[in-house]
Order: structure tokens, then sequence, then C-alpha cells
């Protein structure tokens, strides 16, 4: 089946305090969407516009009609960014002040990722607008860019059997892009924050993007264990443009340039069963926590019941036994007295945690 990002979600199970503000965002999601095809046809058609108002030269460079489409795109532009940027500040908001069942948690996750990538593709439409104000009759470079729009991490897993789920990267294109493609090879990248470097070999690492620009991983793995340190993976390929103009403005082609993915969500590699424990333990404490600042509860609350079912390798979708409220509430009665914080990372004791 061809994949697209989806722009509808079932809300149906969602509790009523949840509902509304999800609904309003999925609202928005819905209309970034819809004028991000608006606007890529447009930035298409401006430059034609621009070259025109040379030819005719009529009235004020202001008000001819490629500069008024100009303002216009641009305007455009801050104003998805802005409801993009403001639909992601108020998932996070809403991530730390309900107690989110796990489903409706692994929606927020998700909503986050696809306000992040429809950010990413209005920041190449703009790149490109702005290159054609500059230079409208050279030719437009391709503004490409890839991005991670599903994961399964952070989890720790075996060195040599394939991910539980798949991995998805999407190639996000500019409106002037014609290029030709590498597949997508996928290399670990050691933790930025980590002191110990590790070389792990990635298997089943590369991937041919699909019509609609989707590079699925369906069996990635690993070659030998990260010592219980956390890595993470990055995604990359090597692009060459093609010179579609008939070399307009004079130009020579351009090398080949390689573009990257930013990095995974962090994981451990074992390489015995044994170490489970402890490395969900370093990578609840990595994801839970923004540096040495404690958490709040709720917050806390719902990455935990996030962790505990990704790491019992259930579906975040339709968990078949995530923590109930009972037991997140005894945690926080019994470990915490009842604060409103959770502790700092460094003073945290490893989470509770579901044996496989």
């Amino acid at each position: 089946p061809q994949r697209t990002l989806s722009s509808s979600f079932d809300l149906s199970g969602v509790t009523d305090s949840a509902k509304q503000p999800l609904q309003e965002i999925c609202v928005i999601g819905k209309q970034v969407s819809a004028q991000l095809d608006d606007v890529r046809e447009k930035v298409a058609d401006v430059r034609a516009v621009l070259l025109n108002d040379q030819i005719s030269n009529e009235g004020t460079a202001d008000e001819r009609p490629g500069a008024v489409l100009m303002r216009a795109l641009l305007s455009q532009c801050d104003l998805i960014t802005a409801a993009a940027a403001r639909a992601e500040v108020d998932l996070n908001k809403l991530a730390s002040s309900l107690r989110l069942g796990a489903e409706e948690y692994a929606l927020v996750k998700h909503l986050i990722v696809q306000m992040g990538v429809y950010a990413k593709q209005i920041d190449i439409f703009r790149k490109e607008l702005t290159f054609i104000r500059t230079f409208p009759t050279l030719r437009v470079p391709s503004y490409l860019e890839l991005v991670i729009v599903t994961q399964p991490f952070p989890m720790s897993f075996m060195y040599r059997k394939s991910l539980p789920t798949e991995v998805v990267v999407k190639l996000l294109t500019g409106a002037y892009s014609s290029f030709k493609m590498t597949p997508v090879k996928a290399e670990v990248v050691n933790d930025p924050s980590s002191k110990t470097k590790q070389t792990l070999d990635v298997l089943n690492g590369v991937a041919v993007l699909d019509d609609n620009g989707f590079a699925v991983f369906e069996h990635l793995s690993f070659s030998t264990g990260s010592r219980k340190v956390p890595v993470n993976v990055r995604f990359s390929a090597t692009v060459e443009e093609v010179i579609t103009e008939g070399g307009a403005g004079g130009e020579a082609p351009t090398p080949a340039f390689p573009i990257y993915s930013e990095l995974s969500l962090p994981f451990v590699v074992m390489t015995h069963e044994n170490q489970w424990t402890e490395t969900e333990g370093v990578l609840m404490r990595r994801t839970a926590f923004t540096g040495d600042a404690p958490a709040p509860w709720l917050r806390f609350a719902n990455q935990l019941q996030h962790h505990v079912i990704r790491a019992t390798r259930q579906d975040s979708n339709r968990p078949a036994r995530p923590l109930f409220d009972e037991e997140i509430n005894h945690l926080h009665v019994s470990k915490l007295m009842g604060a409103d914080e959770a502790p700092s990372a460094a003073a945290a004791a490893p989470p509770a945690t579901i044996a496989p």
C-alpha cells in the first residue's frame, strides 16, 4: 500500500478531558496539510510570474503580480509555521497537564512528530522563495531533507535480531526539486551526551524510496551490542541534481551532495537478555527528564506508561496490557509520596518495569 502522512485520526476512544484539545489540534493539522499543497503549487508558479514582471515592466516593482504573490506566499509560510509551532506547544502542554491513556499519549507523540514534519516542509518552501526573490533568473537548487516519521525507540533489544516494528523515513522536497538519489542508508551515531563511543554495523540498513518519498526499514538490526550505552541511528543518501532547464543561467551541474536525517531517539543494543532491566532504566531516565531538571509528575507518568508499553513490545496504539491507573497511582504514592514532580534524572531510581 502507498504511504502518506495521515491527516485524519480516530478519536472515538479518547477520554472527554483530552478529546477537545486533540480535536482542535487535528483540525489544525488538516488545515496545515491542505495549505502545504496549496503553497507547493503557488511556489512552482511564482518564478514564472516574476520573470514575466521583468518583461512587462508595468507599474512599480512592489505592485507587480510577482512581487504581490511573493509577499503573500512568504506571509502564508509564516502563518503555517506559527500554526504548527502553536500546535506542538499545545501538545506538549497536554502531555504535562493530563494523565493520558496509552493510546492518547501515543497519538500526542505522533502529532508532535507530524507538526515537526510540516514545519520542516514549509521551511523548504521558504528557502525556495528566498532564493527566487534574490536570483529570479537562476535555476532553483533542490532543497531536500530526510525526516524520521516512525520509529520504535527508545527501547533495548538483542543484537542481530530485527526490530519489532519498522522505521520509516520520509524525503521532503521543494517545488523545484529535480534530482537523482541513492537508496537511503542507516548508520549508527553515538549519543552526543555519551562519553563512551561505540562502533556498530547496521544490518538490513538500506531502503529505496517509494513513489511518495518514503523509505521503509522493516528488518533493521545491528551486528554487535552497544555495551549498555545508548546510541542513535541516522539516515542518509547521496543526491545528484538533474538539470532540466538546459543549464539556465549558464550554471555548471552541481556535484553530488549528501543529505541526512535528524538523529533517532536513543536505544541500546543488548548482547544478553539479563541486561534488559538496567538498559531500560537508563533509557527511561534519558527520555523522561530534560537535563537535570525534575519532570512534572503527569508528564513522567505518561512517559512511564509509554516506555513500559514500548519496552514490553506492545502496540502503542492498541496495547494489550498497559499499566492500570491503580498501578501508576501506587507508584506515585509509594515512591514519590504524591509529589507534583518526579525527581531529577540524577536522583531517580530505575523505574518499575514489566518483564517481557
